[in-house]
């Protein structure tokens, strides 16, 4: 049986491996500078998501009380249908574990973002949960704060993708977590994503 890792550790990896190695994936590296001597050669500079898009405060919710990731997972499923009745919990919570079971969600900082598709959800949206305790995700890590997409099948243009790296990003600034883990209210934490 083999042992699974999150897909953020799966892409450290991947770029960790030794060129020279068995194993190292094949790949062509195209080196970019920011030299202006170079032509249509400018700096990349990434846009931040604008979470108020698929973020409301009613879709933040603190001290959440769960015991472990299924009961979570299930929390979701079920908090997305009340909220949106045409969206089928079964099916989501049921993608909600394959998409666990390929690889790992957790984002590190006890941050994880289990995220899936389904074709009853009408519209991309995030969901912050705060959880009362922290619980076991995988690997014996803890997490304490989940940051869930709901993703429309079909999504047009693979719009849920720079929300996921905006969260990354975010998870880099200095003192986001923190700020994050020590707001006290909804609105606080929405304030932290705009």
């Amino acid at each position: 049986m083999t042992e699974k890792t999150s897909l953020w550790q799966r892409i450290k990896n991947h770029f960790k491996k030794s060129p020279n190695s068995d194993d190292a994936p094949k790949r062509t590296v195209v080196i970019v500078t920011n030299d202006n001597n170079v032509p249509n050669n400018r700096p990349r500079v990434d846009k931040m998501s604008d979470f108020s898009k698929v973020l409301v405060a009613s879709d933040i919710i603190l001290d959440v009380d769960a015991s472990s990731k299924i009961e979570l997972l299930k929390y979701i499923a079920k908090f997305a249908h009340e909220t949106d009745s045409k969206i089928d919990s079964e099916a989501l919570y049921g993608k909600l574990i394959m998409r666990e079971n390929q690889a790992s969600t957790q984002m590190g900082g006890g941050v994880v973002m289990p995220h899936a598709m389904d074709s009853s959800i009408s519209k991309l949206r995030a969901i912050i949960l705060k959880l009362k305790n922290p619980i076991v995700w995988a690997q014996g890590e803890k997490v304490d704060v989940v940051v869930s997409l709901l993703i429309p099948d079909p999504e047009k243009d693979y719009q849920h993708v720079p929300y996921m790296s905006t969260l990354a990003r975010l998870m880099l600034k200095k003192d986001f977590l923190k700020s994050l883990k020590q707001a006290k209210s909804s609105e606080a934490v929405l304030r932290l994503f705009s």
